[in-house]
């Protein structure tokens, strides 16, 4: 029984220390860009910065805001 006590304290401690060092979670501009294709990112970008879509309208399509959409258009591989 003492033997098998040691061996969960040890399992449970090490758990322990192996969850704290994977940090809170996923990166969220790499989950965001998962979600968009990338030729629709870089076409409403392109279609906000002409003129013909406002800003507002493509953060609203896409569920961001303003520092978030550039980001985005960013990881994308465009420029706004």
């Amino acid at each position: 029984y003492n033997s098998l006590s040691a061996l969960y304290k040890a399992m449970f401690h090490k758990n322990k220390t192996a969850n704290e060092k994977k940090g809170s979670g996923g990166d969220f501009y790499r989950t965001l860009n998962s979600k968009w294709d990338r030729r629709f990112v870089l076409a409403l970008a392109a279609s906000a910065k002409s003129g013909q879509t406002l800003y507002s309208d493509a953060y609203r399509l896409t569920n961001t805001t303003g520092k978030t959409f550039h980001e985005l258009v960013g990881k994308a591989g465009g420029v706004v």
